[in-house]
């Protein structure tokens, strides 16, 4: 007698430990998955309890269910027939039992062919190989499953087929919980047919691999992948093995000849002349400059490196700098001459005369640059290519659509004139900007900025005193299109602006939050934090009404030098009634070495440097047509601000706005300032500086 095909695949199955269902899915996420319970028991009906999980680990104590499984009977039981249908159930674990089968049958939502079972897991590993299957189409993931009380760290390895080390990744799952990752996005190289991937765990857990195709593109087929449990010892820490190509994925973006970094990185001769300046700026978290917390929000093209990346440099680092086989070294590949590293941009664009840029205190400076068009465009991306590193801090550029920006050129002597905050016009957008390490900018998918017709962009940048003058003419590479986008991107700001930080104080916040009406859900595309030289810690939060908060970006570690736009990997949903708070933590005492007031003086919001700001961008998408400048609208942005972060009838009101940003206490004594006297701050200032400071908030 020929047995049906699901006995062949579970008889002899016969649990010594819990099983769990490693990966369940809903039957609107491409595959609908029903669980199987054979008994061999023919005697007595068998009862066990199925307690489901959420992905982050938490039990649904709702969804608990007991099965009862007749004598000998195949029992099938689908989300419906469980009542999981409106549940977030990830994995499940099923009661023990020694005479009971348990299986999952996955299959494609639209016209399945073949459906795929897949026993429940009962063997916990600390090491697996995986082998992708380098098809594209494929559905083809890693899932791993903590089945532990405590968290549990695991580490990922992809390789080459010769066996090089290509990345490295090290990841922690909560108690309960699991992860589901595919190779072809999860390592920046991506994993083909040809390479592998290595599992080591520090504790016991479950490795799968899933594999599949959807029902448009062919065969429909879920299955468990064999998976090697005995892997070899991990090759030998070389530059050629490994650290080549951590330094060519983190480190040669910068560090090449022509390059903003002041040393190259290409090869192994360059890797091994500064090993202890290396190893000093990887260990403090200097290097590579990236500041946002990874445990926050996954970002686009983190430079970062994972934690076990980190812990093989530095052991290279302190070592012999042993180089390997050296035919097995990545080779480095300069990057093209134009300089425009996110492609050929649609149009280029610089101001038609070099700044010359002058000893003195910092200069903010706008240059207008009409893009001439007739038509409506729109944009899906920007990059910036400072023309001097060596004075241009950070560039921002905005969107005018009146002659303001003109008029104002006309009105001074040289290219551009001079500006604070934003271009000072009323009608401005940011569209994008760039400081130390920033990367080129893209919306994503259906997603653009509107530029109007006979629209002039107007490009600040911000030039810092170094002690001697210079020339730049930096340039900026527009990618546009002329048809509409299915999204309308906006760069708006949450901003405090009222504040003044008490000279000495060690740990001064600031803060500033707005909640969404209910009825405007918001989607979060990019964020860009910024603080001056007292900041140590920026962060923005999400927390919805029913007091669930998520972190939007987390900047622990402050550095002026290194700023950035983050984009997020997938745009973050923020419900209705949320609460969108920043918060900044400064320190103006002496102990902070980048203070540039000694003895510390009370600092307020400003456009200088030695002045501080706490101001977060936010690029957002609106679930409706929104005009942001409408003040009949029935709900805008609630900030009464430009798209610069500055309210411009408080500026032009304040007489303390109308002062030099450069006069400060001290500052009578360093010519390069030109303020004469400190009288020259004026009753204003004084007024301003002298007055009892508030309360740091709790």
């Amino acid at each position: 007698m020929k047995l049906p095909w699901f006995v062949v695949l579970l008889c002899g199955l016969c649990f010594a430990t819990e099983p769990w269902v490693t990966h369940y899915t809903a039957t609107d996420g491409g595959f609908a998955t029903t669980l199987h319970f054979v008994s061999s028991d023919y005697e007595n009906s068998i009862q066990v309890s199925l307690t489901p999980y959420d992905q982050a680990g938490n039990a649904l104590p709702s969804a608990v269910r007991q099965v009862t499984v007749q004598p000998g009977e195949r029992l099938t039981l689908d989300r419906n027939t469980l009542e999981w249908n409106n549940l977030a159930v990830s994995h499940v674990q099923v009661q023990e039992h020694p005479l009971l089968a348990v299986a999952a049958a996955y299959e494609a939502t639209q016209n399945s062919v073949l459906p795929a079972t897949v026993a429940a897991q009962t063997l916990t590993t600390r090491a697996a190989r995986y082998i992708p299957a380098g098809k594209a189409g494929a559905f083809d993931g890693l899932v791993v499953v903590n089945p532990n009380e405590t968290e549990t760290a695991f580490t990922l390895v992809a390789y080459d087929l010769q066996g090089n080390t290509e990345e490295t990744l090290q990841l922690t799952l909560a108690p309960k919980a699991k992860w589901l990752g595919l190779p072809a996005t999860l390592f920046s190289e991506g994993v083909g047919a040809a390479g592998y991937v290595d599992i080591r765990a520090e504790a016991d857990l479950f490795a799968m691999g899933l594999r599949g195709t959807f029902a448009s593109s062919g065969v429909s087929v879920l299955t468990e992948l064999a998976l090697q449990r005995d892997l070899p010892t991990p090759a030998k820490l070389t530059y050629s093995n490994q650290i080549g190509r951590i330094l060519q994925r983190k480190c040669t973006p910068c560090h090449y000849s022509g390059g903003i970094g002041p040393f190259p990185l290409t090869n192994y001769a360059e890797a091994t002349v500064y090993p202890e300046l290396m190893q000093y700026a990887v260990s403090d978290g200097t290097m590579p400059p990236w500041k946002a917390a990874a445990d926050c929000a996954d970002m686009k093209n983190s430079q970062a490196l994972d934690p076990a990346e980190k812990a093989m440099l530095l052991n290279w680092l302190a070592g012999p700098l042993d180089r390997g086989q050296a035919e097995r070294a990545p080779a480095f590949t300069q990057p093209a001459d134009n300089g425009w590293r996110g492609g050929t941009p649609t149009q280029t664009f610089a101001y038609p005369e070099a700044y010359e840029f002058k000893p003195g205190p910092d200069d903010y400076r706008c240059f207008p640059i009409p893009l001439n068009n007739s038509e409506t465009l729109y944009l899906e991306g920007l990059e910036i290519l400072p023309g001097s590193l060596e004075f241009v801090h950070h560039v921002l550029l905005y969107a005018v659509t009146t002659s303001e920006g003109e008029a104002l050129d006309v009105s001074e002597p040289g290219p551009g004139y001079t500006c604070f905050g934003g271009p000072e016009t009323e009608e401005v957008r940011l569209l994008g900007g760039w400081a130390p390490g920033g990367d080129p900018s893209f919306f994503g998918e259906n997603i653009g900025m509107k530029i109007e017709p006979n629209t002039t962009i107007v490009m600040q940048v911000h030039y810092h005193y170094n002690g001697s003058a210079g020339f730049d003419q930096t340039q900026f590479g527009l990618y546009l299109s002329d048809e509409a986008h299915e999204k309308e991107l906006f760069i708006l700001p949450l901003v405090n602006e009222d504040f003044v930080i008490p000279a000495g104080a060690k740990n001064y916040k600031v803060t500033e939050s707005i909640t969404l009406p209910d009825y405007v859900p918001i989607e979060m595309h990019l964020v860009m934090p910024h603080m001056h030289l007292l900041g140590q810690s920026i962060s923005v939060t999400a927390t919805d009404k029913s007091g669930g908060e998520q972190c939007l970006v987390n900047v622990p570690k402050w550095d002026f030098n290194w700023q950035k736009f983050y984009n997020y990997e997938k745009p973050i949903q923020v419900p209705g009634g949320s609460t969108i708070k920043l918060s900044c933590i400064f320190d103006n005492s002496s102990e902070n070495p980048f203070n540039p007031n000694s003895p510390p003086l009370p600092v307020r919001w400003g456009d200088a440097t030695t002045d501080e700001m706490a101001l977060a961008f936010l690029g957002i998408v609106f679930p409706f047509e929104v005009d942001i400048d409408d003040k009949n609208a029935t709900w805008r942005w609630p900030h009464k601000i430009n798209a610069a972060g500055v309210n411009l009838e408080k500026r032009r009101t304040n007489p303390l706005n109308k002062l030099p940003s450069c006069c400060q206490k001290g500052d009578e004594g360093k010519p390069w300032k030109k303020c004469d006297t400190v009288a020259a701050i004026g009753e204003a200032s004084a007024e301003v500086l002298e007055k009892p400071a508030p309360k740091p908030e709790d």
